[in-house]
């Protein structure tokens, strides 16, 4: 029997209590959890900290994959960058669930202070959740589109490869597959420092930030001011090496190892 472990316990548990509470009750769980499987599996070694932290014996880290076909640079597309943003503006994408974890709220507090320091920024917040008037309501009067939960994977792609940057100041991230097919698509990335991306971004195909929305403006503004080109290019060369084959062989080791 094999459970996969998606999220952090620990820093779920710690938006309720105190740190210290939260570790034990984490604790408690994951050992209860451990003890009931031949194998837990991790996607990353952030994901898979609270379980080293209490010694599990039988902890195996897969990575994700992603689908180098469907999200491709190829899929960028002019007629739908015009339709959010005219001429020279710059397009910013945040893509993911509207709820508490993700801290959608940065970016939109990074576009409010870019266009404060001369940049021409749009931000496209795709997805939908339970945070969504609330976001709206703090992005009221700033160029902030919201586009509800896409569906239609294909348009997911052409969006991703679209944006000039992906955001992800989510600081719980397990791996953010968001993040990773946004790569594969030839767009940087700018991801939250206390997340599992520090694994996958490197300075050549994005930048990490700080917790707040001050910094996240500065990463930002770092990546819009770098060589396009080149960050694109580095980001597709990141993405290719998480594909699916190498997640399935992973999780195919394991089956059989705990058959």
């Amino acid at each position: 029997s094999v459970v996969v472990s998606h999220e952090r316990l620990d820093r779920l548990l710690g938006q309720a209590l105190p740190a210290p509470a939260a570790r034990r009750a984490a604790d408690l769980a994951n050992r209860r959890m451990a003890a009931d499987y031949d194998t837990v599996v991790c996607t990353t070694e952030f994901a898979g900290a609270e379980f080293t932290r209490i010694g599990t014996p039988n902890l195996v880290r897969v990575p994700l994959g992603v689908d180098l076909d469907r999200f491709h640079p190829a899929r960028r597309d002019r007629g739908l960058r015009e339709r959010f943003v005219p001429g020279s503006v710059r397009l910013l994408l945040h893509c993911g669930r509207l709820s508490v974890e993700k801290k959608v709220e940065r970016s939109i507090d990074a576009t409010r202070l870019l266009r404060r320091r001369g940049h021409d920024v749009h931000l496209v917040v795709a997805g939908d959740g339970p945070r969504r008037h609330a976001l709206e309501h703090r992005a009221r009067g700033l160029p902030v589109t919201f586009t509800g939960y896409i569906g239609d994977a294909r348009r997911l792609a052409a969006l991703l490869a679209t944006a000039d940057v992906s955001l992800a100041p989510g600081p719980h991230e397990t791996f953010c597959l968001s993040a990773l097919e946004s790569l594969a698509a030839g767009t940087p990335v700018v991801a939250s420092r206390s997340s599992a991306l520090t694994e996958i971004l490197t300075p050549e195909c994005g930048a990490l930030s700080a917790d707040r929305g001050t910094a996240f403006a500065e990463a930002v503004d770092e990546i819009l001011r770098g060589p396009d080109d080149v960050l694109r290019r580095s980001a597709r060369r990141r993405a290719e090496q998480f594909g699916w084959a190498a997640s399935v062989d992973g999780m195919l080791a394991v089956l059989g190892a705990s058959g």
